[in-house]
């Protein structure tokens, strides 16, 4: 059996999305002939970090599989320092040039002090093993895969789950950290022996800085779902609700306050609905299950949406797989602030498409998210920002519901065992050549 060192700063039992990768390989590679060892950090420092943890997900994989590493500082919530923009207006010149120097030396970014532990203690680990993975964010991740990579000689591929430099709300805080983290970027492509990214439009977004040259090196491998249960994802699933409602309509992960995540046309939606087609309202619900931010529940408070939007919280994976499964429709959210986010798919539409649940895709319409609904016939697109739209969709959706999960579309070719199957060719193919 052929030896895969993942190497991830998240994995179980984080609760997010940066799980995903990590738990699909570990669930799936053995049976494709690859034992998968993930390099990561402790579940203290999720703690410290305030992220959600699922020990139920965390269960179903032994301390043998992971290479757990402490990580040390500096913490300052769950947002990636370099992301964040809270010091960016300090009226204070000394204090805003501390952190641009600051800002500058935590390239690519926060996680950069878990560095130099996790080659350490992941160099034996990469000697033995055929092939490195390195998947970010956070890229980090990358530097640690180029890193071993050298001094083992073992080949390496850096997944691109999103962009690097190409992510369009990144907050630069010096010229100099531009400069930096465009070299890193340019190093890991240089130094991987195959580039893999989440989306043909990372793809073209990595092609665009570094030239045709990159053409053959560069991959898309989509994420699929977790893989923790068998889908069959070529026929809707039955279901035994009427069509008189209440309909229950269901959003799972994170709902913040950020360009990618804005559900606030989203909640006027609702408040439009309930003034202007109150027998819809009357049958419609939204379940959110997921940490959501103070601003949503104040903003659902205003418009008075008690009684059609539930905030349940965090819940562990399998709770929300049922909730999924058992809803009429489920809420996809990208923005439309930037235009990078046509590029982005979520990993969250591959777990709705395992759940064969018509999708309310509230996604920009010309980009990627779209053309997967539209192709696989996988729901309702409306643009994010336009409540007005929403309500349409949302009138159209209890309307059609049963019509929208009977011509669903076959998704197979988005499982995990279908991209399992695609990474395991990847890799035989690496370690050949």
């Amino acid at each position: 059996m052929k030896q895969l060192l993942l190497i991830s700063y998240y994995a179980p039992p984080y609760g997010g999305v940066g799980s995903f990768r990590p738990a699909q390989f570990l669930t799936q590679l053995p049976s494709r002939d690859w034992k998968c060892t993930v390099l990561t950090t402790t579940e203290s420092a999720y703690r410290r970090e305030g992220y959600s943890l699922d020990p139920a997900l965390g269960a179903r994989f032994t301390d043998s599989c992971m290479i757990r590493v402490r990580a040390i500082g500096p913490y300052g919530g769950p947002q990636p320092a370099s992301l964040s923009d809270e010091w960016h207006d300090l009226s204070n010149p000394i204090l805003r040039t501390a952190r641009q120097v600051a800002m500058t030396m935590l390239s690519p970014d926060r996680h950069i002090t878990w560095l130099p532990l996790a080659v350490l203690h992941g160099l034996g680990a990469a000697r033995r093993s055929d092939l490195l993975y390195a998947q970010g964010p956070p890229f980090t991740n990358h530097m640690v895969g180029m890193l071993l990579k050298r001094l083992t000689g073992t080949p390496l591929i850096s997944m691109f789950e999103d962009p690097w430099l190409g992510m369009h709300d990144r907050v630069w805080h010096s010229r100099a950290q531009r400069r930096l983290q465009s070299r890193q970027e340019c190093a890991v492509l240089r130094n991987s022996d195959l580039i893999l990214t989440g989306t043909d439009g990372f793809r073209e977004d990595l092609l665009s800085r570094h030239g045709d040259s990159f053409k053959r090196k560069i991959l898309t491998l989509r994420m699929g779902d977790m893989g923790l249960e068998t889908h069959v994802a070529g026929a809707p699933k039955p279901t035994s609700r009427s069509e008189i409602g209440p309909v229950r309509l269901v959003y799972t992960g994170s709902l913040r306050r950020s360009p990618q995540y804005n559900a606030t046309a989203l909640l006027q939606a609702f408040a439009h609905l309930r003034l202007h087609h109150s027998k819809v309202a009357e049958q419609l619900r939204l379940t959110v299950y997921g940490n959501v931010d103070v601003y949503y529940r104040e903003l659902s408070l205003n418009l008075g949406l008690g009684s059609l939007i539930d905030f349940v919280g965090f819940v562990s994976h399998e709770q929300a797989v049922t909730a999924m499964e058992e809803a009429d429709g489920l809420v996809l959210l990208i923005g439309t602030d930037n235009p990078g986010l046509r590029m982005y798919t979520s990993g969250k539409i591959y777990q709705y498409m395992a759940a064969r649940r018509p999708i309310l895709a509230l996604v920009p319409p010309d980009g990627e998210a779209a053309t997967l609904v539209h192709r696989h016939k996988l729901g309702v697109v409306a643009p994010p920002d336009d409540p007005r739209a929403i309500t349409e969709a949302l009138v159209r959706f209890v309307r059609e519901r049963n019509a929208l999960t009977s011509q669903l579309g076959d998704t197979s070719e988005y499982t995990a065992e279908a991209i399992a199957d695609q990474a395991a060719d990847i890799f035989g193919r690496v370690i050949r050549s």
